[in-house]
């Protein structure tokens, strides 16, 4: 996707399963040893989005090395700061390319508001045909 103005930097990105007991002593272990929580807690909301027949969910789930995802997300509830991301990975590398979407989206409204505006970059861009598969939010 070429809209997005605002890069990351690579990143290394692993997942691990350990149970809730050893979750806590790897948490209480990272803290005795100089590590700290980066954000407060707060709530996440994404909206995920897919292209027609679900490339980007299929390639999740049968393990593609070379894989993306696109999701509006914002944190707090706070519908003036919402970004546009796409996520891209290869292995274990993270490269994020976010934007933060200057428009104005309402409550009631916001799936609607959010495709006007995927809709007019899609104007300016015609680089992608994506649609709205998902909406979710927890607390991290």
């Amino acid at each position: 996707m070429g809209f997005f103005t605002k890069m990351q930097d690579i990143r290394i990105e692993k997942k691990y399963v350990f149970g809730k007991y050893k979750e806590d002593f790897l948490k209480s272990t990272l803290l005795e040893n100089g590590f700290v929580k980066f954000f407060s807690p707060r709530k996440i909301t994404s909206i995920y989005l897919d292209t027609e027949n679900f490339s980007f969910a299929k390639d999740n789930i049968n393990g593609v090395s070379k894989r993306k995802k696109i999701r509006f997300r914002w944190y707090n509830n706070d519908l003036k700061n919402i970004y546009l991301e796409e996520k891209n990975k290869q292995n274990f590398q993270v490269k994020k390319n976010i934007l933060k979407i200057p428009v104005s989206v309402n409550r009631k409204s916001i799936i609607s508001d959010l495709e006007d505006y995927l809709n007019n970059l899609n104007k300016n861009y015609n680089d992608f045909n994506y649609k709205f598969v998902l909406k979710t939010n927890y607390l991290r």
